[in-house]
């Protein structure tokens, strides 16, 4: 009886005492978007937002940037951002520097990451909710730009489909982890060695992470390319009908900033140049790149696949002079 206690209690002892060590151990450690997508324990020496502990960012007034819900209140901005989680990072965001560049309160409309913001745009143009003067930033970062700039409707009718993400149970996670533990493989994650250190990250500062869609790029097709193009061009149209200045911005991937300096085989990324360079475009790669040329850390952040507060202000720093 004793035995068969013993047999019948072992694995249950084991699941719980894997699921505490995941639980109140695991997912503190694994921060950033890149850590808790492959359980790579960063620890919390990246727990915070910006990740840069040496930078001093310049103080600037709150209001420099908000988040506005409300599609009526977006003629009350000179300056408008519409794009995916590029475009999220609040107070640590590149909109706040901008705007305190530009003597004014740019306006994000969070509900843009929820679809395609070129997409968002052609509805809100549509709807009336953007008006004469006004100067729209749509974004989109560099391995979703096909995507997001496809199936555009060949009228005026609004929009209704909406992306409504699937969120994992902690069960589910739990066995991710588990099998990232046994197959000794980060799910979602590529890791890379570099030829100098580019992080302030005591046990990674030489060492790459990027999301493994960050090489999307190898199935690229020239006809979406050619798609592409042609949205821009009927989107540029419609925002000079208006009399409404529209930037597309282009948030370059992590691998692409980075892989000058990556010492393992590794394929190259045509797409930003693949990317029309009309006036109205704003490709982020020049700028970040050239930042980690001149020797500045951290212009992404180490655990996560967005630029930390660094990259923010580098960026802010040159579409303010692109706007000029």
């Amino acid at each position: 009886m004793r035995r068969f206690l013993l047999k019948f209690l072992i694995p249950f002892v084991v699941f719980f005492t894997l699921f505490g060590i995941y639980k109140f151990y695991i997912v503190s450690e694994c921060t950033g978007d890149l850590g808790r997508l492959g359980y790579i324990l960063f620890g919390k020496e990246c727990g915070g937002v910006d990740c840069v502990p040496w930078y001093n960012r310049p103080n600037m007034p709150a209001d420099c940037s908000v988040d506005v819900y409300l599609e009526d209140s977006l003629a009350l901005f000179p300056v408008i951002t519409l794009g995916d989680s590029f475009c999220q990072q609040k107070e640590n965001g590149w909109q706040r520097r901008l705007g305190h560049l530009l003597g004014c309160t740019v306006a994000n409309y969070p509900y843009a990451n929820i679809g395609l913001a070129p997409h968002v745009f052609f509805d809100l143009c549509n709807a009336g909710y953007l008006h004469r003067g006004q100067t729209v930033i749509v974004e989109t970062v560099e391995r979703n730009a096909l995507v997001r700039f496809n199936n555009l409707p060949s009228n005026d009718k609004q929009l209704t489909d909406t992306y409504i993400p699937v969120k994992e149970t902690s069960l589910n996670r739990f066995l991710t982890w588990v099998r990232s533990i046994i197959t000794h493989n980060h799910p979602g994650v590529l890791r890379y060695k570099l030829n100098r250190f580019l992080f302030s990250h005591t046990q990674y500062p030489d060492q790459l992470f990027v999301h493994k869609e960050d090489l999307n790029f190898r199935f690229d097709k020239d006809e979406e390319y050619i798609e592409l193009d042609t949205v821009m061009c009927r989107l540029t149209r419609l925002a000079d009908s208006l009399n409404i200045r529209l930037i597309f911005m282009i948030a370059a991937d992590k691998y692409d900033c980075y892989s000058p300096w990556i010492i393992d085989d590794h394929p190259f990324n045509p797409s930003m140049s693949r990317i029309p360079d009309y006036p109205n475009v704003f490709k982020t790669l020049p700028c970040l790149r050239e930042s980690v040329e001149n020797g500045v850390r951290d212009v992404y952040k180490v655990n996560d696949s967005h630029w930390s507060i660094v990259g923010a202000d580098i960026v802010a720093d040159r579409l303010y002079d692109f706007l000029l």
